[in-house]
């Protein structure tokens, strides 16, 4: 009987020697993984400011996509900037215009004739000088959300609210959105060069 009490104490003392060496195995591992995950850090996106992304956009060599809403009215401006030149198109309803703009006059291309494409929306903000020279002193909030950076500015606008996002990717502005008088501008640019 003496001896069967030996024998579960050697027995007891080989599996808690056992249970030690598999914890001390199992320590080493999660301390080697950790170790791993470190060196494996995820790599944020150096994302562009936003003044960079404004002077991308001032040097005037772009193509956009403006889609304006007015309640259920979508009004839809694609085109390309070269220099002072803006070619493109206005799609509103059933009506489509073909336009150039020098700077000074738009023209319907298909007519020659002086032609006013933007009516009553906030044109002046299409324009990313403008854009910029009104943000430039607004505090603003910052949010990373779908492998973009958003610069959001909550303001007035000759005392009227105005909601502006910018959104910047590495390299360029992609697009800016904002809301004036109940109206959506989203502004969507696309092959910037300098």
């Amino acid at each position: 009987m003496f001896k069967e009490k030996e024998r579960t104490r050697e027995q007891s003392v080989l599996y808690l020697v056992l249970w030690l060496v598999f914890i001390f195995i199992f320590l080493i591992a999660i301390k080697i993984n950790s170790s791993k995950r470190t060196d494996i850090e995820e790599i944020k996106p150096q994302y562009i400011t936003v003044d960079k992304g404004f002077e991308r956009l001032n040097a005037n060599n772009y193509e956009y996509n403006y889609v304006i809403t007015n309640g259920e009215d979508k009004t839809y401006y694609t085109g390309t900037v070269e220099g002072s030149v803006n070619t493109g198109t206005k799609i509103y309803k059933d009506e489509v215009i073909n336009y150039v703009n020098n700077g000074i006059n738009t023209i319907d291309i298909n007519t020659n004739e002086t032609v006013d494409i933007y009516g009553d929306i906030l044109y002046e903000f299409l324009n990313p000088n403008n854009l910029y020279n009104y943000l430039k002193n607004i505090k603003y909030t910052i949010k990373e959300e779908d492998n973009l950076k958003k610069y959001i500015y909550d303001s007035t606008y000759n005392l009227e609210d105005i909601h502006i996002e910018v959104s910047v990717d590495t390299k360029d502005i992609t697009s800016i959105n904002y809301n004036y008088l109940n109206v959506t501008y989203s502004l969507l640019y696309s092959n910037i060069r300098d």
